[in-house]
């Protein structure tokens, strides 16, 4: 090899090696980018036009099944809210078998040792016996009978059993009836897919009480889960006080599995029925030729119990507009009204994996567009009412109940609800036939420093463009490529909008109400590793990187696995170079080289958040040193060093000629008490 070009490259190498050892954000932040790209690998099946249930009985020593509770009894109670509800759903084009395993299994634990809270974590369980141990016994338990078969419960054959519900007869802790050692009914998968006979898997389960029927709501809401829908009332959530409803008792998906005492939950709205691979809906594309005017489509609707469908409209990229007719037909009987549901969907909002889509009304990712204005669901006040619903001569859109898309552009049109013998119509038009350019701001709303501007992107033809736009905390706004700037530095931690129009001789004028937060300052998002004691309680520091100046505070959380072992206070003062404290009790969960994921969640009090990633590895301390370097952040570095010293020894003898027999021969071979055959290069260490 060349020394030209081989001492460049080592050095090269030396040099990266060197940068990513001091800074190991580079290399972190790299790993978390791949993570971030590959997603988790299972989802649950959608729904199928046969569906097929597995319904397992299970008792404790201490809540004992009634001599009437046998599987008979529970096929029954899943039979009869649940095929009639999926029948209605579909539009009869869904059927449902349901099959209970033959015997009352009885669980190796009291109910107390699965379903005990622990620091406040729900169904913790005591010393790792939790609900999910319990599903796993359950699964072995039916895997020794070999009479059994689990293949019609593979619905779409790929070796995955895709329906498995447990039902126990205790009252559930949900409804605040059954104590904090009782089960939350919920959906949940395993840790890692189980092998069960006829070659097959088993990924995830439900749980839920068939107690009473007013848990038969709860019992069809967790299998949807399994049937790909995600919850739409909001989440816990550790950073986010906001006390909001969702879309309420609108779809069982929220608070609409409690509708008739539980015993009645509310049919899916249209997203939901389209995320569990079930769509019901037509998209319609409001444009406005020149040669038909600025009126119309007119669109009749059904409603969405009697077999009808309902509307999508595109308001920005993956940002929706859904319109249904909800009635008092079958399921829907309970509901709070009846008359035309407008929902506003975006799919930037929420984390569908990890089922949290609704936790802030600020960037929700399903709302209800109420009809009265008032907002009562964002306001925590009551779980819908008759008046949420738009009636005959209703307006929405442009004008009536104003309609934004996500970065506070005010829609181009507007609709009318038009009723007319005993069916509703909606009737779309438009002003100057629709908006002739686009305008792109920061979603939601703008985070900016005290002396920054605001972003926003102008595109499309637009003859005499003039620009009226003001702030309203009073600071002159002027416009310049592709940049809002004010006159003056802004107040720090304060809220307002730039608000106004931009109008062109051609199309609608675009009408502007932004929202924008001044911060202190900014996280810097960095991946964070380390390692932890396996049974001793542990404070691990948490540095934070952050743009801008000053100290300013911050609602702290911890969400994901680590949570079961982690917190931290809720708020906190938080500047640059600051650390956050997180408090580790292992609560006997850990296990020597275990590993615990999740995030440390920074929120502003406008619903703002950003995620440092954090993975604690188990270990003993003897082990601590050397898993520090095992690290990729301190691995790559040494590959760089290593791969630099390669080349360098790889240069050609200045002379070009080869060396001399003296030269190739070492001056001595030295005998080794090892044998090379016990060496491994790759073990791990001790455990």
């Amino acid at each position: 090899m060349r020394a030209i070009f081989a001492i460049p490259v080592a050095l090269a190498l030396v040099a990266m090696g060197a940068w990513m050892l001091i800074d190991d954000t580079i290399v972190d932040s790299w790993i978390q980018n791949q993570q971030a790209s590959v997603g988790d690998d299972y989802a649950p099946l959608g729904i199928q036009s046969e569906e097929k249930w597995l319904v397992v009985v299970v008792d404790f020593s201490d809540a004992e099944v009634a001599s009437n509770q046998d599987p008979e009894f529970a096929q029954s109670f899943v039979e009869n809210v649940a095929q009639p509800f999926l029948e209605q759903a579909t539009n009869g084009e869904v059927s449902l078998n349901v099959t209970a395993y033959p015997e009352v299994i009885r669980a190796e634990f009291p109910l107390s040792t699965y379903g005990a809270d622990q620091n406040g974590v729900r169904d913790s369980g005591i010393n790792g016996i939790n609900p999910t141990s319990l599903a796993e016994e359950l699964v072995y338990k039916i895997n020794l009978n070999q009479s059994f078969s689990w293949n019609s419960f593979d619905l779409d054959s790929d070796g995955n059993v895709d329906r498995f519900l447990i039902l126990h007869p205790a009252k559930p802790q949900e409804d605040g009836q059954g104590g904090t050692s009782s089960i939350w009914s919920h959906y949940s998968e395993f840790e890692s897919k189980i092998d069960i006979s006829g070659e097959k898997t088993i990924s995830d389960y439900v749980i839920s009480s068939m107690q009473s029927s007013n848990y038969r709501g709860t019992m069809v809401h967790e299998m949807l889960h399994q049937l790909g829908a995600i919850d739409l009332y909001p989440v816990h959530d550790e950073v986010s006080s906001i006390p909001w409803k969702g879309i309420g008792a609108w779809d069982l998906m929220a608070s609409g599995n409690w509708n008739g005492q539980g015993a009645w939950p509310a049919l899916p709205t249209s997203p939901t029925l389209e995320l569990i691979g079930h769509p019901r809906h037509q998209d319609v594309d409001l444009a406005w030729p020149g040669e038909e005017g600025c009126t119309g489509p007119n669109i009749e609707l059904d409603p969405m119990g009697e077999g009808g469908q309902a509307i999508r409209i595109l308001i920005d990229e993956e940002q929706y507009i859904w319109i249904e007719w909800r009635n008092d037909s079958g399921f829907d009987f309970h509901l709070p009204g009846n008359g035309i549901l407008v929902l506003v969907q975006d799919l930037r909002n929420g984390d569908l994996s990890d089922n949290e889509v609704n936790s802030n009304p600020e960037q929700p990712w399903l709302i209800v567009l109420e009809a009265d204005g008032h907002q009562d669901l964002v306001n925590g006040v009551g779980k819908g009412e008759p008046e949420d619903l738009f009636q005959d001569g209703d307006v929405f859109g442009s004008d009536g109940i104003i309609l934004r898309n996500r970065d506070g552009v005010k829609v181009d049109w507007n609709a009318t609800i038009r009723e007319q013998n005993n069916h509703f119509y909606i009737d779309f038009e438009s002003e100057k036939c629709g908006h002739n350019i686009d305008v792109d701001l920061a979603d939601d709303q703008s985070i900016i420093l005290p002396q920054e501007g605001i972003h926003i992107q102008i595109e499309g033809v637009c003859t005499d463009m003039t620009i009226d736009l003001s702030s309203t905390d009073g600071r002159e706004v002027t416009y310049s490529d592709g940049m809002l700037s004010f006159s003056r530095d802004a107040i720090p931690l304060t809220s307002a909008h730039i608000q106004g129009s931009i109008n062109c001789n051609e199309g609608t004028p675009i009408d502007i109400y932004h929202p924008y937060f001044i911060t202190q300052n900014r996280p810097i998002s960095t991946l964070f590793n380390t390692d932890i004691p396996i049974n001793e309680p542990h404070i691990v520091e948490v540095p934070i990187s952050f743009e801008g100046s000053g100290k300013q505070t911050w609602y702290v959380g911890i969400d994901g696995p680590i949570s079961r072992i982690a917190t931290t206070d809720a708020q906190q003062q938080l500047g640059n170079g600051d650390s956050v404290l997180i408090e580790i009790n292992p609560n006997g969960l850990l296990t020597p080289g275990m590993i615990a994921k999740g995030n440390l969640v920074l929120a502003t009090d406008t619903g703002e958040k950003w995620q440092i990633p954090l993975t604690f590895q188990a270990n003993t301390a003897e082990n601590s040193l050397l898993n520090d370097w095992r690290q990729p952040n301190k691995i790559i570095p040494i590959m760089a060093f290593l791969l630099a010293i390669w080349f360098l020894l790889g240069i050609n003898s200045p002379t070009g000629q080869p060396p001399s027999k003296t030269e190739e021969l070492p001056d001595s071979i030295q005998e080794s008490s090892i044998d090379p055959s016990l060496v491994n290069p790759f073990r791990q260490p001790d455990q």
